[in-house]
This record gives structure tokens, C-alpha cells and sequence, in this order.
């Protein structure tokens, strides 16, 4: 038989005990996961920080790769490292073979342990879930893998909320704070990352081409980012409907978090742009006065999307659960106030008069927009 037969049989079996174990592990980690009635919320943080604590041990022993032969991350390392030397010879292959059937034993140990409290009910479900999610995002129903997702998320054993109910408009924003909190805030960090990337692209940007191209992209992002709790309410139609509340108000108060934070991030990329232009960027001059812009932008391109969201929103598909999300129609309307508010600052001669007269304009057309959603929300067909 020829020798590198030989090598590639003696290599493949130390492999495959050692890659048992593992995997009996990580299966093991799992089901500890869905044991009994037990929800785990953060139980998928321990292979994070146990990687982080493998990296750390070999970056202090002097990098990736010679960490793994020197220092403490040699000593971390050895269980793993010792049967799959020998597995390449450089190491004998007896006591290779016995480190790995350590790895397979104990994995199948933990697995055989673990197993006898799954919770093969919550296995099922969570199984169905994932496969119906993987069906729908490929399929562009992001509004049904959203669901499932969340569905995921809350499960069955979580602790109800601790968040004090509030009345009269309060209500709404009590209401926004809740979904909030039931979502997560890990959802919201693409959005918020890359309205506060475009926030600072506006504020860098030395010419007018750039910067329009750097506002389209946060116009995009602010529509999709504030539209989102009127989306979920339209999902709810039957009961949203028969809020006894005024349809101005009902907007305004699903927009209000979400457009708080906006706001939030645009004044922290306008402090952030000119820091950065004092420190690395002299030939970038951003005006702080911009910041005077970001309230009436963020409040007319939120309501531009509740404009398209809501033109677009028939009763009968509201009825099932169906709600439309913001599109092109909410980019032009929102980009029409922003160009509006552009010219005011050109006119004013920029500074602090040209940004405090292109705020008001902004703000003067996100009234009238709002006068146009509230009507398309009381005739929805």
C-alpha cells in the first residue's frame, strides 16, 4: 500500500474521534439549551466567550500560530492539538489515539447527559420555525420571516413586562417603548449604524454631489428605520383602528421613539464629523449648524414613509395581517422636503441663519406631509 495511503489513514483516524467529541459537544450545549421548560436566554453566550478566551490565551502566548506551541496557549490548546500532531506523525499515534477517544468519550458522555432532560416538544417547534423563516426570506417575505423570528425570540417561558402602563397619549408611546423592548435592540443596530454613517457622510462631504448621494442613502435608511411601528400596528388593523385616539396623534406617536433616536444620532454624527475634521480632516469644514436641519429632516422623511405606507394599504389585506412597507413614493416625498430645506440653507446664505431657515422649512413641510398621512389613514379603503 502506498505511504501517503497510509498517512492520509492514520491522519483521518485521530480526525474523526477528536471531531466527534466536538461535535457531541456542541450538540450537548444545545440541548442543554431546551432543557425541560427552562428558557436560556443567553446560554448561545458561552461559546462566545470561551472563543474569546482561546483567542486572548493565544494572541498573549505571541500571535495565532505560535501561540499554539509556546506559552499558556500551548498549554490551553493541548487536548486539541496533541492527538491531531499525531495524526501527522509528529507525535505517536498510540497516545494520539487515546487523546482522541478522550474527545469522543466525554462528548458522547455530555451528549448521552444532556439529552435526558431535551425538551423534544420545544425541539419540534423550534425546527418547524427555522425551516418556515428559511423559506420565507428567500422568497422575499421579510414581513413573515420577521414574525417568526420574533415569535422565536419571545418563546413561551419569558417574564411578561415590567414596563408601568400609561394613559391617554401616553398610551402611545408606552405602546412604542413595549415593541421596543419585546424586539430587542440587537435589531436595531444595522439601522442605526448606517444612519449614523450617512449622518456623518453628510457632514464630511466637501462637495454637493457627494453629499446628496450620502442623504439618499440616510433618507433610505431613516424611512425604513421610523416606518416600521406603523407597519406592525397596520398588521394589527382591527385593533388599531379602533384606538380612540385622533389619526394625527396615532402617527405621531408611533413615529415619536423612533424619531427621537434619529435625532439622537444625527447630533452625534454632527459632533463626531467635526471632531474628526479638527483632528484628520482640515480640508473638511463641517458646519455644526447643520444639526439644526435634523429634527424637521428626520420628522418629514419618517412621515413621507407613513405617506407611502398608507397610500399603498387596502382593508382587505389589512384584514389578514398583510401591511405594505415603505418604498420609492416615501423617497421622493422625502427628498423633495430635503431639497426644499437644501435650497433654504443656500438661500440663507449658510451658517447659522441658512440652517435655522432650511430646520423651519423642513419642518413646515413635514406638517403638511403630516396632514396628508393623517387623511390617508382615517380613508383607508
Amino acid at each position: 500500500m502506498p505511504r501517503y495511503v497510509l498517512a492520509g489513514i492514520r491522519a483521518l483516524s485521530l480526525a474523526l474521534p477528536v471531531q466527534w467529541g466536538l461535535m457531541a459537544t456542541a450538540w450537548a450545549w444545545g440541548a442543554l439549551r431546551l432543557e425541560r421548560d427552562r428558557v436560556r436566554r443567553f446560554w448561545w453566550a458561552g461559546p462566545v466567550v470561551l472563543a474569546a478566551a482561546l483567542l486572548g490565551a493565544l494572541l498573549v502566548s505571541g500571535g495565532l500560530m505560535p501561540g499554539l506551541f509556546c506559552g499558556i496557549g500551548a498549554v490551553v490548546t493541548a487536548p486539541l492539538v496533541f492527538p491531531l500532531a499525531a495524526g501527522y506523525d509528529l507525535a505517536g499515534w498510540g497516545p494520539g489515539l487515546a487523546a482522541g477517544a478522550g474527545w469522543a468519550v466525554l462528548g458522547s458522555l455530555a451528549l448521552a447527559l444532556a439529552a435526558r432532560q431535551m425538551n423534544l416538544g420545544r425541539a419540534a417547534q423550534e425546527t418547524t420555525g427555522r425551516s418556515a423563516s428559511e423559506a420565507a426570506a428567500p422568497a422575499g417575505n421579510a414581513q413573515v420571516a420577521a414574525e417568526i423570528a420574533l415569535r422565536r425570540r419571545l418563546g413561551t417561558g419569558h417574564a411578561p413586562t415590567r414596563l408601568a402602563a400609561r394613559s391617554t397619549w401616553q398610551a402611545l408611546i408606552w405602546k412604542g417603548v413595549l415593541s421596543w423592548d419585546r424586539r430587542g435592540g440587537l435589531a436595531a443596530v444595522v439601522p442605526i449604524l448606517v444612519v449614523f454613517t450617512a449622518g456623518l457622510a453628510i457632514s464630511l462631504a466637501i462637495d454637493w454631489g457627494t453629499r446628496a448621494w450620502a442623504t439618499l442613502a440616510w433618507l433610505v435608511a431613516v424611512e425604513q428605520f421610523t416606518a416600521r411601528p406603523l407597519v406592525d400596528d397596520l398588521q394589527l388593523w382591527p385593533l388599531f383602528r379602533g384606538l380612540p385616539v385622533s389619526a394625527r396623534r396615532a402617527l405621531l406617536g408611533d413615529l415619536a421613539l423612533p424619531w427621537a433616536l434619529v435625532v439622537v444620532l444625527g447630533l452625534l454624527s454632527a459632533g463626531t464629523a467635526a471632531l474628526v475634521s479638527e483632528l484628520w480632516l482640515p480640508s473638511s469644514t463641517p458646519s455644526a449648524w447643520l444639526a439644526l436641519l435634523v429634527p424637521g429632516a428626520a420628522l418629514s422623511s419618517g412621515l413621507a414613509a407613513a405617506v407611502d405606507v398608507l397610500s399603498s394599504a387596502r382593508s382587505s389585506r389589512l384584514m389578514t395581517g398583510q401591511a405594505p412597507l415603505p418604498g420609492t413614493t416615501g423617497v421622493v416625498i422625502g427628498g423633495l422636503a430635503l431639497g426644499l430645506a437644501a435650497l433654504a440653507v443656500q438661500f440663507g446664505g449658510g451658517g447659522a441663519f441658512g440652517c435655522l431657515l432650511g430646520g423651519l422649512v423642513a419642518a413646515g413641510a413635514a406638517w403638511l406631509i403630516l396632514e396628508i398621512a393623517a387623511d390617508r389613514l382615517g380613508n383607508i379603503e
